[in-house]
């Protein structure tokens, strides 16, 4: 047997706590019905040879060799159900399992004729999720039974199967159950199909052709799950195992077994479980009590008793495997030397090892080569150039380098062409996604990045502007005070900021309406000729009811002793009057909903957002994405957007330039169209309804986002937050990031200040940033103090916010300085803080270990040559920033040599370590010197 078979019998008949989360397609009925037939052959020898039992058991047995021929691996063969039908013998029972309907056939042939008998296979699948245990069923359905002239008639029993095998496998649109999803009629496949193509359709065809029958009820509790993961299909019980179970019981019930049909059915389903040694097995033989079986009591005791052993073996494994044994240790072999006798190979080789010359092998390096990323002059660089093999800092700093020098002329180039503003959405999130990636926890990189992203606004804010004025007369949503967390140090890049804050400072659609309008009353015409029909049908068919009588049935039958009978009259279940009333009640017509809102401002909005121009939908998406992605770090989230416009049925059709807008129009509201409201009686309920949208603008990336309800602080600050090491951070911090705090608030909590910190050093350090004009005061005190160690990482990273990020903009020209710049208007404070660097520098040249206070000096001093307007300090500032260079150089020429020394030397590895990070230190400041603007080069 194979695997997939084998686990299908175990997770269908002996129901384990844990099953499979997708659909089995019944793989391995097939040898699920040999295992029933093999069984019943083996309790049918159980009996004494001449006992009924045998006989009725070896009949059933022939049957169930029937059933896998019929079923024929879920396939059945058209001329196999013939012939089964045609050669019935007496005592046979046929078993057809109808998957497609979910339903299956009993056939029981008599003397006289044959009882067909249906049911519902696989219960709903609602009705098993709300069960809190097992289902209570009731089996057959239906019983008819057809006289042996009707199944010898060979044409008859040629249309009836095929009849059964269309049906087995064929799908009908009648047994499909359906549920509503986005305003479609959709097929849910999770949903148990309806069995009414057997139990109504077919059964009703035989009941013409032979007679209802009374049939024993059997009631079940069925054991039902539905589980599904990361799948189409739910898991469900095997319906062939089901089907089987009900066949057997119905035959046996029905068998000459003077009543004891149950018992013989609960003996031989125990029979077939014990088979397997389980945890059931004594507790189903409780239940039976004395209706066990000899021979299945025999088999029960010998289950359990293999239990019981299994059991106890495991039990003893796990005794012996936690008593453990330890040997005691004689005295005399105890000893205190080491004797190590497989050592003295790896001992001798150490030893020779020692006494050898070193020699230090140096590998030689390659560093890697990038190819520089050279992108044209005069065309847009498309998201394509971020896809390119290589490296990717490479390409970006390529992209950022075409948005400074070439953006403004391309932007002059394209302002009369609506179509670039697509171009440029495009690029800005794909841009920002790999940026942003790249430049984590680099927060001069980050700055540029979103300097760059706010540039490509600004240039199809302007195209978007020129196509459309009417933008003009609102405001951006863009505060000019965003960008004050930034840190950026160069002068261009200044004048790049600057020009942003500027810029931020300082069609008719009646026909498309008109035409949305004659559409919907067409619709709306339709819909109320479509009511009246329906109405007059609805009258002539009340109006013939009036005219008829309720219709009488008298039963007549065959009783259990074989003899006619004729029953009271009662009220006719075919009854036409009923029928035809019902038929009129049951009469239901979908309502017509207005396609616009009947609120004027919102009707002429809808109507603009169906006609809105590429170019405005592009400007809105990327400041929308600008200013909620980039700007704000929650979103708040609203209802749930039941309808997007752009995608309601009515106005579809209407719709231009649709595709991937993200800000559009949504309601909260379900329209008419997706509300279980939208079919009713004739008579009951209006036939036209108004539009029950209320359409509000909303973020189309998620279900409940509605752009009014962003009301959230616009801030870049957490791009360009620094965390320090512990314990620093948490005392420290806030004086690194903000300069909204005051000395004074400075000294009070200088007692918790860290350990490694003196209390003068931590008011130093505190009331740095104390004062957004005060910062280059506080440095020039800073750098004269003996307090302040600059060589401290924390120091370092104070002092590069203090003189990199931007804070506020002022008013005064010139417009790139920032009012925490505005001291290096004034020469003398200027002169003074060169002073001070040059002082500063010319201490710590002698000493390679102060390369940190050196990239700290070579900062400001590089502040103030990009900043200053007078010409003298910047020539001093160049002359210092040479003199860096130098000292770099030799300090990285000294560390070398220091290095190759104690390789030499066989020194400490942390040693090295630490020298190699130095020198490493030393190669940036050298780099870093040559980080001039343009025409300081």
């Amino acid at each position: 047997m194979k695997k997939e078979a084998a686990n299908f019998i175990l997770e269908h008949v002996f129901l384990p706590p844990k099953v499979s989360q997708s659909y089995h397609d019944e793989a391995g009925a097939d040898e699920l019905l040999k295992k029933i037939s093999q069984a019943a052959h083996e309790f049918a020898d159980s009996f004494s040879r001449d006992s009924s039992e045998r006989r009725i058991w070896a009949q059933l047995r022939r049957s169930i060799s029937k059933w896998i021929d019929l079923y024929d691996n879920g396939e059945p063969c058209i001329s196999k159900i013939i012939n089964s039908l045609d050669t019935m013998l007496k005592d046979d029972v046929l078993l057809f399992y109808i998957k497609p309907q979910n339903a299956a056939i009993i056939v029981r042939n008599k003397s006289r004729g044959a009882i067909f008998e249906c049911f519902e296979v696989l219960a709903r699948t609602d009705a098993v999720l709300k069960a809190t245990d097992a289902l209570i069923r009731r089996f057959p359905a239906r019983a008819v039974f057809l006289p042996e002239e009707k199944l010898r008639n060979t044409a008859f029993t040629r249309e009836l199967g095929g009849a059964i095998h269309k049906l087995s496998v064929e799908k009908l649109k009648i047994a499909i159950e359906t549920t509503r999803k986005a305003n479609n009629t959709v097929v849910e496949e999770r949903q148990s199909a309806h069995p009414r193509a057997v139990t109504e359709w077919l059964f009703g065809v035989l009941g013409s052709c032979g007679n209802a029958v009374p049939s024993h009820i059997l009631c079940k509790r069925v054991h039902d799950d539905v589980l599904w993961k990361n799948t189409n299909l739910p898991w469900r019980r095997s319906g062939v195992w089901l089907s089987a179970r009900v066949a057997l019981q119905i035959a046996l019930v029905n068998a000459e077994l003077e009543g004891e049909g149950h018992g013989h059915y609960k003996n031989f389903i125990f029979t077939r479980r014990s088979s397997r040694p389980t945890s059931e097995a004594g507790s189903t033989n409780a239940k039976l009590g004395s209706s066990t079986f000899g021979f299945v009591q025999t088999a029960t005791d010998e289950a359990l008793s293999s239990i019981d052993n299994d059991m106890q073996r495991q039990w003893t494994e796990v005794v012996l495997r936690e008593k453990v044994n330890v040997q005691p240790v004689a005295h005399d072999l105890l000893s205190t030397e080491l004797l190590l006798t497989k050592s003295s190979p790896i001992l001798r080789h150490i030893w020779e090892r020692a006494h050898k010359g070193f020699a230090h092998v140096v590998e030689s390096y390659s560093p890697p080569t990038t190819t520089e990323v050279t992108l044209p002059i005069g065309s847009l660089p498309t998201p394509a150039i971020f896809e390119r093999p290589g490296d990717l800092l490479s390409c970006l700093v390529g992209f950022e380098f075409w948005i400074e020098e070439n953006l403004g002329s391309w932007s002059v180039a394209n302002t009369g062409n609506p179509s670039a503003c697509r171009a440029l959405l495009e690029l800005l999130p794909k841009y920002h996604a790999l940026a942003k990636r790249k430049y984590e926890s680099h927060p001069e990189r980050l700055s540029i990045m979103l300097l760059v992203m706010f540039e490509l606004w600004i240039a199809l804010d302007t195209i978007a502007t020129t196509a459309h004025p009417l933008l003009l007369d609102y405001p951006p949503e863009i505060p000019s005070i965003l960008f004050g967390p930034l840190l950026l140090s160069k002068r261009a890049d200044l004048e790049r900021l600057s020009r942003i804050e500027l810029h931020i400072k300082s069609r008719d659609l009646r026909e498309l309406r008109l035409k949305v309008e004659q559409e919907t009353q067409k619709a709306r015409d339709d819909k109320l000729v479509e009511w009246e029909s329906k109405k007059q049908k609805y009258d002539k068919l009340m109006g013939e009811v009036e005219a008829m009588e309720c219709g009488i049935w008298i039963p007549r039958g065959i009783d259990r002793w074989g003899k006619p009978y004729v029953g009271k009259p009662r009220h006719d279940r075919r009854c036409q009057k009923c029928a035809k009333e019902k038929e009129a009640k049951a009469m239901e017509i979908s309502k017509h909903e207005w396609a616009l809102p009947d609120n004027e401002t919102l009707c002429k909005a809808v109507v603009f957002e169906l006609g809105a121009p590429p170019a405005l939908v592009s400007w809105r998406d990327a400041t929308f994405y600008l200013v909620q992605d980039v700007g704000r770090s929650q979103a708040i989230e609203g209802p749930s957007r039941q309808q997007n416009l752009l995608t309601y049925p009515p106005l579809k059709r209407h719709t231009q330039h649709a595709q991937d807008r993200r800000v559009t129009l949504g309601s909260a509201v379900k329209s008419m169209l997706k509300s279980h409201y939208i079919r009713s009686s004739l008579n009951v309920d209006p036939v036209i309804v108004n539009n029950g949208l209320v359409p509000k603008m909303c973020d189309t990336s998620k279900s409940n986002l509605w752009t009014a309800e962003q009301t959230g602080k616009l801030s870049l600050q957490r791009y360009c937050y620094v965390k320090l090491s512990e314990p620093w951070n948490e005392h420290l911090g806030r004086y690194v990031n903000f300069t909204l705090h005051t000395t004074n608030s400075v000294i009070a909590r200088q007692s918790v200040c860290p350990p490694e910190m003196g209390p003068h050093e931590a008011v130093y350090f505190g009331s740095l940033r104390s004062g957004e004009r005060l910062q280059i005061l506080n440095i020039l005190g800073a750098l004269m103090s003996l307090e302040v160690d600059l060589n401290s990482p924390a120091i370092a990273v104070l002092f590069r916010y203090a003189i990199c990020q931007v804070g506020t903009p002022r008013t005064k020209l010139p417009l790139y300085l920032r009012e925490s710049q505005t001291a290096l208007e004034d020469e003398h404070i200027s002169q003074s803080l060169l002073n001070a660097l040059e002082v500063s520098f010319s201490k710590i040249e002698p000493n390679f270990k102060e390369v940190s206070t050196a990239a700290v000096l070579l900062g400001v001093c590089l502040n103030i040559l990009s900043l200053t307007p007078v010409p003298k300090i910047a020539t001093r500032c160049a002359n210092l920033n040479f003199k860096i260079r130098q000292a770099a150089l030799a300090w990285i020429r000294q560390m070398t040599k220091l290095r190759t020394d104690q390789k030499n030397a066989r020194a400490d590895t942390g040693a090295l370590k630490d020298l190699s990070r130095q020198i490493l230190i030393a190669c940036l400041l050298c780099r870093r010197t040559f980080a001039l603007d343009n025409d300081t080069q």
